[in-house]
Formats: structure tokens, sequence, C-alpha cells
């Protein structure tokens, strides 16, 4: 093959070279946009839910916490709140069953099993509050007001730690964004299977790897409000953290 041969073939293939590489780019650049618009769809999705979960959940248990508060400090009677506190057990448990439901994005697993354990805690302290009134309307001058006042206050303050915790799920949902969930994507190794790559004899090697795993965090509150709110939520949105007049001591159960 002479040299004008040569370069008669080089312009043949050269161009195809150069289409294909520009094929490959295009690929992968079109591959890299899928996936940041599914980690974009996961992320709003998620963001809605909780914020619209949280704002309910705040509702709920702000209105029990204002009812449990008057209780304490005498301006009710603990009948008049046997049935508020009932429905707001009820309502915790059926957040916790929409919690169990969300899909988080990721890594974001850590906020939904959050607000599930917070949102166990607060249903615990609401039937504590109970135990604590059945005690006093049962032996209102007895020697067990002692226990009844008690087990209130503690269930209050449990209730008011549960709400704060939510407060912080919705706020570290609302600070998710789709690139910092694309590019943990793209980092972890493809886990692999034994027997699925060999080794430099032949022999089958095995070692799967897989990518870190999501740590859970505490999560929660009641009551019985329900309407969801449509459209993401742009930045950390939620209301005011609760204060009570007792030092915020944790008496987990």
């Amino acid at each position: 093959m002479d040299f004008k041969q040569l370069v008669q073939l080089a312009s043949i293939v050269l161009p195809i070279i150069a289409f294909l590489a520009l094929a490959i780019a295009f690929a992968v650049i079109l591959q890299r946009a899928g996936r940041l618009l599914a980690a974009t769809r996961d992320v709003e999705r998620f963001r809605r839910q909780v914020g619209d979960l949280g704002q309910r959940i705040e509702t709920s248990l702000g209105e029990i916490s204002h009812r449990v508060d008057s209780l304490r400090r005498g301006q009710l009677d603990a009948t008049a709140i046997s049935d508020d506190l009932t429905a707001s057990l009820d309502a915790v448990s059926r957040y916790a069953d929409e919690a169990r439901q969300l899909q988080p994005p990721l890594d974001a697993t850590r906020i939904r099993s959050g607000l599930i354990s917070e949102l166990e805690r607060a249903a615990r302290a609401i039937a504590m509050i109970e135990h604590g009134c059945a005690i006093q309307i049962s032996a209102r001058a007895g020697a067990r007001e002692l226990e009844a006042q008690t087990a209130i206050k503690r269930g209050y303050l449990n209730v008011l730690h549960a709400r704060e915790a939510i407060h912080r799920h919705r706020l570290e949902a609302a600070a998710l964004t789709p690139t910092d969930q694309l590019r943990r994507s793209l980092s972890r190794p493809p886990a692999t299977t034994a027997g699925s790559s060999s080794g430099p004899t032949g022999g089958p090697a095995a070692g799967p790897t897989t990518g870190p795993p999501a740590g859970p965090t505490a999560g929660p509150i009641a009551g019985p409000t329900a309407g969801p709110t449509a459209g993401p939520t742009a930045g950390p949105t939620a209301g005011p953290s609760p204060t009570h007049a007792d030092p915020p001591l944790d008496h987990r159960m």
C-alpha cells in the first residue's frame, strides 16, 4: 500500500472514529442528564411529602401540647382532654404509617427513619399522659396524685422533644438537593457478586462491595389534621420551635 492509498484510507477511517467518539460522548451526557432528572424528581417529591407531613404533625402535636400544658397549670380538668388525647394518639399512628410509605432518595432514608422513630416516641408520650390523666380521674386526692403529675409532665416533655426533632428532619429534607444525591450515586462503587470476575489465573474472584450504609435518626408528632400541600418547597421552611416553661429534660421511654 503506497502513501496515496494510505491517505485515502485515513480520510475514510478518521471521520468514522471522530463520529464514534462524539456519539459515545453524547451518550454519556444523555445518561448523566437522565440521572440528574431522576434525582431531581425523587428529591422534589420527597421534600414535598416530608414538608406536608411535617406541617400536619406540627399542627396536631402543637394543639395537644397546648391542651396538656393547660392541664398541668390547672386550667383544665383531666376529663376535658381525654378525647383530645385519644384523637392525637390515633393521628400519630396514622402519620407513622404514612411516613413508612415514603420513598426517600438515596441516603435520605435516615430522614424517614427519624420521622418514624419520633412519631413512635410521641405515641408513647401521649399514652403516658393518658395514664396520668386516668390516675387523676380515679384518685383525685389520693396518694397517687404525684405519680399522675409526674406521668403527665414526662409525657408532655417528650411530646415537645418529638416536635423539635421532627422540625429538624423537615429542615434536613428541605435542604436536600438533586446534585448532592447524584454525586453520591455516581461516587458509589458498583456492587459485584462472588464469582462474577476472574483473577489473573482464570479462577473466580469473590468480593462484593457495597455503598455506605444510611444511619437512622429520630423523628415524630401527632394530631388529627390532614391536608396535602402542592408544589415543591424551595427552601427550609418550618414553624417556630415550641417553647415551654420546663427545662428540656429528655425522659426517653
